[in-house]
């Protein structure tokens, strides 16, 4: 008998549900948790990036949880008049619930709403319905003049669902800006529900799926995934098809072994080629020229050099044509090294340099830049000199509860907190330890440095608050990321990690300070390019501590992560991205629950994943 095996590599639309080489992400889990609280939750994101993959998944979740589910494609409801239209939408309904046909027409979204109460069992109490409805491609819904009244009614039942028996979840996914969906946005459920995140992969999730190369049956060089992800960026569909391309000329082509030369083949004639040049390059390229792009002047001084940030108006039409990403600093940029060639902004050759030492790739699928030592200086500030500085209350504990978590894997480890009397957290004292670990470490090292304080931003830097600093001599007195940033660069270790946990909301919810400004974000990240930088908020939010746990909630469940609770496929290690998935997820929900806005950020700028810790 011959099985059919799954192919390893798959663009041919949305991957099964049960594909085995589905990559997870933290949108898997934001979006599972999302629903299991009730909530609406949508997926806003460029063609090509897993939205229909993810949808499938949470779909067959909640079937094999007794959930009737409607996954409804709206592209194909297009054109189809009103009362129509409304009819395929309980037809697709009925299907999916095991029902018979709506007894009456449904006309309008009154109608509609009154199918699923009264037909489908929504509102009736014995059995209980519970009814989850998936809706894929919303830009379906532009230009319908009933658009407002159907989404206006999805949002009423979710608000009045404590008043009848059954239970539904309402998911939405596309390529189009949510507030031109409806006219009028006090009534859109898109201002009430959560937005799922769909990233591109870190360099540990493309290496997830490269690995899959390895059953080719041909030797694949370490060069390899790290060249892909040169490339790539971790775009999905473009790992997917890089891969599948090189898969296919193993064969026609008599390859004995993948090298990092095929990958940059691959890329140049079988993405890049004029004659055979990819769908997806194609789409990009048309809807980034596109003169009707109410974006295009934002599209033009990229293309003139000008720097351009996410906050500027018309940037979620220019990031929905895929084209470009927002940078962890705000700043728009073009989305990977394929489409910087596409456009003509480099030229073809990309391959590494051969003076880079490889990357060790131990077992579990991770390309891992550390295999050498741990080095961390570890500063923690509750009392300022200055009066005008206001005190904190938990940064020492965060400080003294991290060295105590890393310090049996770490050589060295440099403490200074308001409690060590010998090394106060002065800003010689900083700097200093910070120089003389810089100078002892070896390529294959990491150099680790935490900072829990406060932070500001003054004249374009970015300032980190040491005990001595004076706010009338900022400059003198701090420490300017831009000095913290260039002694970590002159170190030989390739693992420099900064994790930040400043601008604190004080010792209370609810206490009024000032949150983390764009400005001290965007010069954090400009500064620390080559680094890979976790800080504990996005700008414009705080800091939140816990008086309860007597910690920041950023340090809290990063504690938690690096004890083990982020290693989800059991390898004894705690990577970077690891962490920034466990911590993000977890301080998020934290945030829901007391009502507050706190997103954990991580810069990226390195190719391979950085161990944090290692865990028995």
């Amino acid at each position: 008998m011959v099985v059919n095996q799954p192919p390893l590599f798959y663009t041919n639309g949305a991957l099964p549900a049960d594909h085995p080489y589905y990559v997870l992400r933290p949108a898997d889990h934001d979006a599972q948790r999302a629903l299991q609280q009730g909530k609406i939750i949508y997926a806003i994101a460029p063609r090509q990036v897993g939205k229909t993959s993810l949808l499938k998944r949470l779909v067959a979740r909640l079937e094999s949880q007794g959930w009737h589910c409607c996954q409804i494609d709206l592209a194909t409801f297009r054109n189809l008049e009103q009362s129509r239209w409304f009819q395929q939408m309980g037809e697709r309904i009925t299907r999916a619930c095991g029902t018979s046909a709506a007894s009456r027409p449904l006309n309008d979204q009154q109608d509609f709403r009154t199918f699923l109460l009264d037909e489908i069992g929504l509102g009736r109490s014995t059995p209980t319905t519970r009814l989850a409805l998936f809706f894929d491609e919303a830009e379906g819904l532009l230009g319908l003049d009933f658009a407002d009244e159907f989404l206006m009614t999805l949002r009423d039942l979710y608000q009045q669902r404590d008043t009848y028996p059954g239970q539904l979840l309402i998911s939405f996914a596309g390529a189009v800006d949510p507030q031109v969906l409806i006219t009028d946005p006090s009534i859109s459920p898109f201002n009430i529900a959560e937005e799922i995140v769909l990233n591109d992969f870190t360099p540990s999730e493309a290496y997830t799926l490269t690995t899959h190369l390895a059953h080719t049956g041909r030797p694949v060089e370490p060069d390899v995934h790290r060249q892909i992800y040169v490339w790539t960026s971790g775009h999905p569909y473009l790992t997917q098809r890089l891969c599948e391309i090189i898969t296919a000329w193993i064969e026609a082509r008599q390859l004995p072994r993948i090298s990092s030369t095929v990958v940059d083949d691959a890329v140049q004639g079988g993405l890049l080629a004029p004659r055979i040049r990819d769908k997806n390059i194609k789409h990009v390229l048309n809807a980034i020229t596109n003169p009707a792009l109410s974006s295009s002047r934002l599209w033009r001084r990229i293309m003139a050099g000008e720097p351009v940030y996410a906050t500027e108006s018309g940037f979620y039409g220019l990031y929905l044509t895929g084209a470009v990403t927002e940078a962890a600093d705000g700043q728009i940029q073009i989305r990977n090294q394929i489409y910087r060639v596409a456009l003509g902004l480099e030229a073809q050759s990309r391959s590494i340099p051969s003076h880079q030492p490889d990357q060790a790739v131990p077992s579990h699928g991770h390309t891992i830049l550390n295999t050498g030592k741990a080095w961390a200086v570890l500063v923690g500030v509750n009392t300022y000199d200055d009066p005008h500085i206001p005190n904190l209350t938990v940064c020492v504990d965060d400080v003294t509860a991290i060295q105590h978590m890393l310090q049996p894997g770490y050589q060295v480890t440099h403490l200074l907190t308001d409690a060590t009397a010998a090394h106060p957290p002065s800003r010689a004292n900083i700097l200093g330890a910070v120089a003389s670990i810089a100078q002892a470490v070896n390529s294959n090292d990491l150099l680790l440095f935490y900072f829990s304080g406060h932070g500001l931003a003054e004249d374009g830097e970015s300032y980190l608050l040491a005990r001595d600093t004076r706010l009338a001599a900022l400059k003198h007195t701090a420490i300017a990321m831009h000095d913290l940033c260039e002694l970590l660069s002159h170190s030989a270790a390739r693992a420099r990690v900064i994790i930040l946990d400043a601008c604190h909301a004080g010792a209370a919810i609810g206490k009024s300070t000032p949150g983390m400004s764009a400005a001290f974000m965007q010069r954090v990240f400009a500064e620390a390019e080559g680094m890979a930088v976790l800080a504990s908020c996005k700008h414009g939010q705080r800091s939140w501590e816990w008086p309860a746990r007597k910690q920041s909630v950023f340090t809290y469940y990063l504690l938690q992560a690096l004890h083990g609770q982020a290693d989800t496929d059991s390898k004894g290690f705690i990577t970077v991205s690891d962490v920034s998935r466990y911590v993000t997820d977890r301080v998020k929900h934290w945030s829901a629950q007391h009502n507050v806005l706190q997103t954990p950020t991580l810069q990226y700028t390195v190719v391979g994943d950085i161990v944090l810790c290692r865990y028995s």
